[in-house]
């Protein structure tokens, strides 16, 4: 174990029980400062098995306040359940699906926005007003093989295009509705370079 100060050697020195599981403490053995190793869901004080099930229920669509009434969590403990757990999310799928072999591929973008109608934004916030979540599924095991959340740019068509390059592992079918970022973006070949063409096909 190396020391998270200093970057020296570090040995086991104690332990204590939280709410979640026990957690084990360093010492270093050059500068002298002791620490508690890391841990799933760091600042996080409810039960794992709540935790998981907060989860579960905003991956079935239930909203924050729904959420908490049933849990009877505070909204506020319910956010933070997120901060963490989206990153941790993003990281094993982005680790996972790779090299997927699929056929036939749909992509969509889902509306919603954040705190206000874009009619109705009256903020230069650019996080406020309509935002979008690009999703690329495979038709046939519905798997999401990539997504991503912006505004319904060119730029943002092209970033998710390429992300869902490094997930395949060959050639397939692109379905798409009619928004032309997503044809540019495969003729400037950002999905598909000429060294490895996969035989991609638009429909509108």
């Amino acid at each position: 174990m190396k020391c998270r100060f200093c970057g020296g050697e570090a040995k086991y020195f104690a332990r204590f029980q939280n709410r979640n599981c026990i957690v084990r403490r360093f010492r270093c053995t050059v500068c002298g400062k002791t620490f508690s190793e890391s841990q799933p869901l760091e600042g996080i004080r409810v039960q794992t098995d709540q935790v998981a099930q907060v989860v579960s229920l905003l991956c079935e669509g239930m909203g924050v306040r729904a959420t908490s009434r049933l849990t009877r969590l505070h909204q506020e403990t319910i956010l933070n359940i997120l901060e963490p757990v989206g990153p941790g999310c993003l990281q094993f799928h982005d680790k996972t699906v790779r090299n997927v072999n699929a056929e036939d591929i749909q992509t969509e973008e889902l509306y919603a926005f954040v705190h206000r109608k874009q009619e109705h934004k009256k903020t230069a916030n650019p996080h406020w007003g309509e935002q979008y979540t690009f999703l690329s599924i495979d038709r046939d095991s519905k798997l999401i093989l990539s997504f991503c959340t912006g505004k319904r740019t060119s730029e943002n068509a092209h970033d998710h295009l390429g992300d869902l390059k490094n997930s395949l592992g060959g050639r397939i079918q692109l379905s798409t509705d009619n928004f032309r970022a997503y044809l540019i973006a495969a003729g400037l070949g950002l999905f598909a370079p000429p060294s490895a063409r996969r035989g991609l096909t638009m429909e509108s």
